[in-house]
């Protein structure tokens, strides 16, 4: 019995729509800050611009990815489950929205943490669809402990991207994204004396780990115990890749 996708599709189509237009506050905010920080001709402002440009960026690239996922959609490339969509989603709006444009990342100590851990969650269940990508036009009949290292190492991997691309837009930007301003009774891992940017970052790494590991045991525990209908998801995330191994 084929499984229809459509009303599912809808549904990952109209959320990607929502969080489009939700993208864009930031984005607006951001100009109209930059616009009013120029009038203000203060050098000392710098930071300030260097931080919208970040947020500004950020939120571009996200209203980009966006189109992407309702282009793979509408053109049935890729179908992703509509819970995994529902976290990228939500990170998406929790991290550019609510958290930069409306400043809770300063309100909520914890608020960073939450969104590095889910970001790791999110990452390794990336990785685990990956595998089918990958390796589904050979042969899937594959150890679940291979299935579950492959998704925690993706997400480690993207977790180490990050942290660079912190470093840089910190760099070009004249941005903190590291944490170095913080004061050092910032509630941070670690000792003062390490520094409230390195102990930023580790915190980072740690709890985006702490993520990857929770989503590589569901993938090791789901292939191993229920192989078949994670290949059955797997299949239809891919479509377009499903329909070449039947031809």
């Amino acid at each position: 019995m084929k499984v229809s996708v459509r009303p599912s599709r809808n549904t990952n189509l109209m959320l990607i729509m929502i969080v489009r237009y939700m993208l864009f506050v930031p984005i607006i905010y951001g100009l109209c800050f930059i616009i009013y920080l120029l009038l203000q001709d203060d050098p000392r402002l710098a930071v300030d611009i260097g931080t919208n440009l970040r947020v500004i960026l950020l939120s571009s690239i996200a209203v980009v990815v966006t189109f992407a996922f309702a282009h793979f959609e509408k053109h049935q490339r890729m179908h992703l489950p509509t819970a995994l969509l529902v976290a990228i989603m939500t990170f998406a709006v929790l991290s550019l929205v609510i958290g930069d444009a409306f400043g809770q990342y300063g309100n909520f100590w914890w608020w960073d943490d939450m969104l590095h851990a889910s970001s790791g969650v999110i990452a390794g269940f990336v990785g685990y669809l990956l595998v089918y990508f990958y390796n589904g036009r050979y042969n899937m009949r594959m150890n679940p402990l291979f299935v579950g290292v492959f998704a925690f190492t993706f997400a480690i991997a993207v977790g180490v991207v990050w942290e660079i691309f912190e470093f840089s837009v910190d760099y070009w930007l004249l941005t903190d994204m590291q944490g170095w301003s913080f004061p050092p009774n910032a509630p941070l891992i670690g000792k003062p004396f390490q520094g409230s940017g390195l102990r930023d970052t580790m915190s980072d790494l740690i709890v985006s780990t702490i993520g990857a590991l929770i989503a590589s045991m569901v993938a090791y525990f789901t292939y191993k115990n229920n192989r078949r209908s994670a290949l059955k998801m797997m299949r239809q995330t891919f479509p377009n890749l499903t329909k070449r191994l039947k031809s």
